[in-house]
């Protein structure tokens, strides 16, 4: 995917996580590289490790040198026959079809109910995941623009969850700047942000009406001793 698609890229992903329990990781650049980490090295540590490969067809990512670079790079495993041929399955935004070199792979379209279902119930059976988790309404909306459409508290929960993941203890967060910055609906952080932290096992530092930090739980050690040694 082109940066101008990300969002959209980490949606798909995160459905698709929760298919799999979060069993199964997909990587999407921006959300995946934890600060500080070398993005390049990272970037083509994961697409070494690719089960399956999800292209976002759109005109910013038909330009991008980047997503021709990955497809290039994984080319070798794309062109296999049997087995060893990596899935790819090129989903394509409205008014845009496959480009070369992916052109000869039968395309999906994004606004398409029916075809999105059809391609995750193969992902699903490839990376062993449950389609009835995947909220493929959700991802069809994103793409028509549809605003009067609200995630789920589970889909709400699941964005949160992952922002947890790259939480830095003892980091301040406004609630309104997380909904902003995650594209969640207003209140969405100050209402399920704390359960869900507190699943990650963090407890809470500072509590405010507009904001929130953590802090790690400590680790209980038992302590044993014996009175004949």
């Amino acid at each position: 995917h082109s940066s101008d698609d990300e969002e959209l890229a980490h949606l798909i992903g995160q459905q698709i996580e929760n298919a799999c329990d979060n069993q199964v990781k997909a990587f999407v650049a921006r959300y995946s590289i934890p600060a500080g980490e070398t993005w390049r090295d990272d970037i083509l540590q994961n697409l070494k490790a690719a089960q399956v490969l999800i292209v976002l067809v759109s005109e910013s990512s038909s330009r991008s040198r980047w997503v021709g670079f990955e497809i290039g790079y994984l080319w070798p495993r794309i062109s296999r026959k049997g087995k060893e041929k990596l899935p790819v399955y090129p989903l394509c935004l409205p008014g845009n079809t496959v480009f070369s070199p992916l052109d000869g792979i039968q395309g999906k379209s994004l606004d398409n109910f029916e075809e999105l279902v059809g391609v995750f119930e193969k992902i699903c059976t490839q990376v062993g995941g449950d389609i009835g988790k995947i909220n493929v309404e959700v991802i069809v909306d994103k793409v028509k623009g549809n605003p009067e459409i609200e995630l789920s508290e589970i889909d709400i929960k699941a964005i949160l969850s992952d922002f947890m993941k790259q939480y830095k203890s003892e980091t301040w967060i406004l609630y309104l700047e997380l909904d902003q910055q995650l594209s969640l609906p207003q209140g969405s952080a100050k209402n399920f942000l704390k359960s869900v932290a507190e699943d990650k096992g963090r407890i809470v530092e500072q509590e405010t009406e507009t904001g929130i930090s953590f802090k790690s739980r400590p680790v209980k050690v038992s302590v044993g001793y014996s009175r004949y040694a």
